[in-house]
């Protein structure tokens, strides 16, 4: 019945699934192609339904570094599984930073997973796009999110590295919970 809606394994606030009636959100079914192209649509939507472009603070409190790919921040701890190459500025500059995520307070370590940059809705040099899971203690379940970076000297051809050391965080947006 629900085999149709693995492919994103989603459950957005937007999208209503009626077990009675056995109905499948409008998304699961318009949704074509793989499961990259699917994401990049959604992220697409997300963007176009979604978007206001802010400028979120850096992270004011002391960072440490206390293992490979996880950070410390005052009394939180963020670790970022499998890292792409280029992302740890994400962390270390505090671009990301727990209390962006944890809106309870209710945690003291969260992590990052499945996060990559979404190249097709990063229709300008100077800003990209990025989709990733945040794991918490307190939720069985990830939580989608969809964030953008902008820096204002980017090019197309700037390595994600040097891109993300000028850049500020510019749209946070929680899309839904993974199941």
């Amino acid at each position: 019945m629900f085999s149709s809606l693995i492919f994103a394994g989603i459950l957005c606030a937007s999208s209503h699934i009626s077990a009675q009636q056995d109905t499948v959100p409008k998304a699961a079914v318009a949704a074509v192609g793989t499961e990259g192209e699917r994401e990049a649509n959604e992220v697409q939507q997300v963007f176009r339904d979604h978007y206001i472009s802010g400028n979120y603070p850096l992270f004011d409190g002391s960072i440490t570094r206390i293992a490979p790919a996880t950070y410390r921040y005052d009394s939180f701890t963020m670790r970022m599984d499998s890292p792409p190459n280029g992302m740890m500025g994400l962390l270390s500059r505090g671009l990301l930073y727990p209390r962006l995520f944890d809106v309870y307070r209710s945690t003291d370590t969260l992590s990052i997973a499945n996060l990559r940059e979404i190249k097709s809705v990063s229709a300008i040099a100077q800003r990209r796009r990025f989709t990733c899971w945040v794991f918490s203690r307190r939720q069985l379940n990830p939580t989608w999110y969809v964030f953008e970076l902008t820096n204002e000297h980017g090019t197309r051809d700037m390595s994600l590295a040097t891109f993300i050391q000028d850049a500020r965080l510019t749209f946070l947006y929680q899309v839904g919970i993974i199941i």
